[in-house]
């Protein structure tokens, strides 16, 4: 006979039976003794679902996590038509959320707790057979790596057998990255597919129906070209370690592999396996499960100054809360907890006078309370210093480049408040510093602090440069003066040593080697490529116009063993800067020695390499002293 559950409302049957159960005459006996017909009809059922453990990891700063939204647009949305985004809580009630509060861990610890919920399903449930079929209305999106690869699930479909098996379909779609261009993202085609396939289901509390979904053992065979493999996407020796191996359903993970999840959905041998089985489905035929209407945290806590704050100064801190009856300022050493809360600090602006450094490295949030419940912000992670003068912690060095080329010059700053990466200035003096101006072109890069001037004059030879800077309150450094030296191009593969004068060979010495007018052919072929040798020469082993060779006495550090690959010399007109030691003892005086550049073509199928092509050869002498 088939089990039944009791709802609010009645006694339901959903089988977990054998197929002998409920003939066609017992529905027939049933029927003319009076009892209720055995379909029932639903209007109110619900689905509640986590995906996996993949989709709870949370962030205490409500950032980058892999965040569900109602609907199938990759912007967060709290709820769309019949389907909500809720967090299952430590306790186990469900509350909801907001874009401020997404990524807040819920559950315990970091666990998000994260869930869709789909309400107001219909269907039929067949109180002989045991069958079912529950549809529900509406869409959610899960967003993976913080919403870089989104794919969605809509309008799913419940279908339970007699004997207690079933699926979950749905109509499902996403974006994918482009093969000629993983940055771009094209639309992966909506299809319906096999979210969940399963051989029982389970009675859980409060009337709900738990099913859980296969996973364990089942095999996965990948599209190749369109054409199902025969070989499975799960090695064998994966299979021998780890006993649990499996995949969610084919149709399921064809759609992954498209938005280029792939082996996020089946065993693959690497450390995320225990989080990719899926969670189980929870529903409920009659309702849906009650969520609390908690304070609902409108924006998280931020501030207007720049960390590290400056000690002795008062810190604003503010959030902003809908549908709180009580505020609360906490604080703690993790973004984890334990937290404390804040003497006084009750409203939605928190304020810290004169900061000390006892705030150094302590993260506050805000929480809010109602009837319903309590909700909590994202934290804030606060760093404190002294107050510090912007200044100069490396001096820009003198600049030398070859007419044309693009040159850098690099430095370091520091100061508290912050330097303002778009205060840095270069100015250059043409009177030996009497007067300055801004070197119009010159380009600021802030990762690593460097301007580069494009293409650089030739009208620059002689001048004086320096570097302005200012913090965000306006306060300015100044570097000290650098001088500029510009040689003229000749149009042709050239090299320039500095400094230019003669090398005592006895003591090591480091040179700057300027290049430009290395014209770089490309791609000889598919496996032959070219690139250009640098290197310290004796005179006697080579000088343009003969074969190129590997016997160099020094090299480099900045180039790969000796050379300077096609795309880097692409990319810089032809030009280079490279430093270059002269060791010590290893000239000889009177000896002829100079710096040198060639071609060198390689095969990359045999990685043996020629060096036939004279048309970039280049060379300058290195005097050296008596």
């Amino acid at each position: 006979m088939a089990i039944g559950f009791a709802t609010a409302a009645s006694t339901v049957a959903l089988a977990i039976a054998t197929p002998a159960q409920a003939q066609p005459t017992e529905a027939a006996a049933q029927r003319s003794s009076g009892v209720a017909h055995p379909l029932r009809h639903l209007t109110g059922a619900s689905l509640e679902w986590g995906v996996n453990a993949i989709y709870q990891g949370g962030n205490p700063a409500n950032a980058n996590c892999n965040f569900f939204s109602a609907g199938t647009q990759k912007d967060f949305r709290p709820a769309l038509g019949d389907v909500r985004i809720i967090h299952r809580m430590a306790d186990g009630t469900a509350q909801g959320i907001s874009d401020a509060t997404k990524c807040v861990p819920g559950g315990p610890g970091t666990r998000l707790g994260q869930r869709v919920l789909f309400t107001h399903g219909t269907g039929t449930t067949d109180r002989v057979t045991g069958r079912a079929a529950i549809r529900w209305k509406g869409a959610f999106t899960a967003n993976a790596y913080g919403g870089l690869v989104t794919w969605y699930l809509k309008d799913p479909a419940l279908r339970i057998a007699g004997d207690g098996s079933g699926t979950l379909t749905a109509t499902a779609g996403g974006m994918g990255s482009s093969r000629e261009d993983p940055g771009e993202q094209v639309e992966v085609p909506a299809r319906r597919v096999t979210v969940a396939t399963f051989d029982r289901v389970r009675l859980g509390p409060d009337g709900r129906v738990e099913i859980p979904p296969r996973y364990s053992g089942v095999d996965y065979f990948p599209l190749v070209d369109g054409v199902r493999s025969t070989t499975s996407a799960i090695p064998d020796t994966v299979k021998k370690a780890e006993p649990d191996w499996g995949s969610w359903p084919r149709s399921f993970v064809d759609l992954q592999y498209e938005t280029g999840l792939s082996s996020y959905w089946h065993t693959s041998g690497l450390s995320a396996d225990p989080d990719k089985p899926p969670y189980d489905l929870s529903v409920r035929l009659d309702s849906a499960p009650e969520v609390r209407e908690v304070p609902v945290i409108r924006a998280n806590p931020a501030t207007t100054a720049t960390a590290p704050y400056v000690e002795g100064r008062d810190l604003v801190v503010t959030a902003r809360v809908e549908h709180a009856s009580a505020l609360q300022w906490e604080r703690s050493a993790s973004a984890t907890g334990p937290w404390t809360p804040i003497d006084g600090a009750t409203g939605e602006t928190l304020t810290v006078p004169a900061i000390d450094s006892s705030w150094n490295r302590v993260n506050v949030r805000l929480a809010a309370t109602n009837a319903a419940g309590r909700s909590v912000s994202s934290s804030l992670y606060l760093t404190t210093a002294p107050y510090a003068a912007p200044a100069f912690t490396e001096q820009p060095r003198d600049l030398a480049a070859i007419q044309g080329t693009d040159a850098s010059v690099a430095f370091r700053t520091t100061g508290n408040p912050a330097i303002d990466p778009n205060a840095f200035v270069l100015e250059r003096s043409s009177d030996h510093g009497a007067t300055w101006r801004t070197w119009s072109g010159a380009q600021y890069t802030g990762s690593g602090g460097k301007f580069t001037i494009p293409a650089i004059p030739l009208d620059a030879d002689g001048n004086l440069a320096r570097i302005r800077a200012a913090n965000t309150e306006g306060t300015t450094a100044t570097s000290a003066p650098f001088s500029v030296r510009v040689f003229p191009a000749t149009g042709r593969p050239q090299l320039v040593v500095l400094p230019d004068k003669a090398v005592d060979p006895a003591v090591p010495t480091r040179l700057t080697v300027l290049g430009a007018g290395f014209d770089v052919p490309d791609w000889a072929s598919p496996t032959l490529t070219y690139s250009l040798d640098l290197g310290l020469f004796d005179a006697e082993v080579w000088q343009p116009g003969r074969p190129g060779t590997r016997d160099w006495i020094a090299t480099s550090p900045d180039t790969s063993s000796g050379r300077l690959y096609h795309d880097a010399l692409r990319a810089s007109g032809g030009g280079f800067t490279a430093s270059l030691t002269v060791p010590a003892g290893r000239l000889l005086p009177g000896h002829g020695y100079g710096i040198g550049a060639f071609l060198r073509l390689t095969d990359v199928k045999t990685w043996q390499d020629t060096f036939d092509n004279r048309s970039q050869d280049a060379w300058t002498p290195l005097p050296l002293t008596n």
